[in-house]
């Protein structure tokens, strides 16, 4: 058993000392595509930072270790008498210049052992993309924003309870647990702590906020709260089908489905988030569709047929992408979405191609937002409180699962695609991974036909 604590499980044993001391006991998960991307973009910008910031007075991934935490500075940086802590993120300079929570605790957890190590920190910078970085500019790709102040007060915070924390995530006996705000997103709550076996937690109740959590706590679940609790009205209406096992539909809002004209169109995007632009005319982080799946049924009951495009792994794709999905949805009937993403796509590619944004206009118009319809005409307790089409699937049509898909999810789709365009697949892998990029994205537009079905279902039924 390692006897020391890194910036992950101390971080982790703060918000609680139960997910720290089986964070540090785990076995590594196995990475997927779109951690795997992540990863490298990071490594990419360890990179560009060691080129900008220079050898002279530079030290790079210095280890250091203070009451058994241990980090490795992203770069040190000689300051008169004392150092300069740098964190490299992969992020962008925030518009609002409002820092998030995360990368001050991050940078404040190294700072931490920097300064109990015996090295006196003067200050703290994070190195972000520019907003403003265009492909090809000659600029610095990186700016240093300074967070001395914040990340200083954060670390001398950590000081204070660094011996608690790091003596509960080391200690022999798992730490007493108990039901914080922290367990909703906790990899272990529901299989190995004190979610296990509960089919209603309080996370299940959609928009639960911290604030709302407190008042709730002491209920441990949704099926012990009393009547007349404060919930909004989605709450109320999702506890109340957890509590009876039966859904509620309103009929009124079913009736939204009589707007779909007919052949309908069942449209889904699948795009890359390049943190360095791949194009001159983008910025950081743009989202570029590189894939679509269009099913088309030309009645509520009529078979649909399939239409796709994925791009090459080279080159610049997105005129073809943008013309052929024009002429794979016509110039008639409903296309149909699941969330407002699509549109979103739409607008993206009329803003590349103004040629093209008066017939992507025209597109945008014949939109019809299933998950909408859904969200207020149809709650099943099966749903478990959501609406995303992962969590209605099962429910509604179980035949069809995501589960043993090569890519299954949009975070390795994009992952996926992403490794792909940086050359980080060998040549022998691309004709498997276009054909389960093929199938995920398929199965998308073949799951919203049948989610669409068995609303039309539940409408003739009430």
């Amino acid at each position: 058993m390692r006897d020391q604590v890194d910036k992950a499980t101390f971080l982790a044993g703060l918000r609680c000392p139960t997910q720290g001391w089986r964070r540090h006991r785990a076995e590594g998960a196995a990475i997927g595509a779109g951690l795997e991307w992540k990863f490298q973009v990071g490594q990419e910008m360890g990179r560009l930072a060691r080129k900008q910031l220079g050898d002279g007075g530079v030290s790079f991934e210095a280890p250091f270790e203070w009451q058994r935490c241990v980090a490795r500075a992203d770069a040190i940086r000689r300051q008169g008498d004392g150092w300069d802590v740098i964190e490299v993120k992969s992020g962008k300079v925030p518009e609002d210049g409002e820092i998030s929570a995360e990368y001050i605790d991050d940078a404040a957890y190294t700072t931490m052992v920097v300064q109990g190590a015996g090295s006196p920190v003067r200050r703290c910078f994070l190195m972000l993309i520019r907003r403003d970085l265009r492909l090809g500019d000659g600029l610095p790709v990186l700016q240093e924003i300074d967070v001395t102040a914040a990340v200083l007060t954060r670390a001398a915070d950590f000081a204070r309870v660094a011996e608690d924390v790091v003596g509960a995530v080391l200690g022999k006996a798992l730490p007493e647990p108990e039901l914080v705000f922290a367990c909703r997103e906790c990899e272990f709550f529901a299989t190995e702590c004190i979610g296990r076996g509960v089919p209603d937690p309080l996370f299940i109740l959609p928009r639960l906020s911290q604030k709302k959590f407190a008042l709730l706590r002491e209920y441990g679940r949704i099926s012990a709260l009393p009547d007349g609790i404060e919930l909004t009205a989605t709450q109320e209406r999702v506890a109340g089908v957890i509590r009876s096992g039966i859904a509620d539909c309103d009929r009124v809002a079913l009736a939204a489905l009589d707007k779909v004209v007919w052949p309908a169109h069942y449209l889904d995007f699948e795009a890359v988030m390049p943190a360095l632009p791949w194009f001159p005319d983008t910025p950081p982080y743009e989202s570029i569709p590189f894939q679509y799946s269009l099913h088309v049924a030309e009645a509520p009951d009529g078979r649909a047929t399939h239409r796709e495009y994925l791009a090459p792994f080279e080159g610049d794709w997105r005129r073809e992408l943008a013309e052929r999905l024009l002429t794979d949805v016509g110039g008639s009937g409903s296309v149909i979405t699941y969330s407002g993403y699509e549109k979103r796509m739409l607008n993206t590619l009329g803003r590349m191609f103004p040629d093209l944004a008066g017939v992507m206009g025209a597109v945008i118009a014949r939109l019809f937002d299933l998950e909408k319809v859904l969200n207020k005409g149809y709650c099943h307790p099966g749903f478990m409180g959501r609406t995303s089409i992962k969590k209605v699937l099962p429910v509604v049509a179980p035949a069809l699962s995501y589960d043993s898909l090569r890519v299954g999810n949009g975070d390795d789709a994009m992952g996926t695609f992403g490794l792909l365009r940086v050359g980080q697949r060998g040549r022998e892998e691309h004709a498997g991974l276009r054909a389960a990029l093929l199938a995920y994205c398929k199965l998308d537009t073949a799951a919203m036909v049948e989610v669409h079905r068995a609303l039309l279902g539940v409408r003739r039924s009430v």
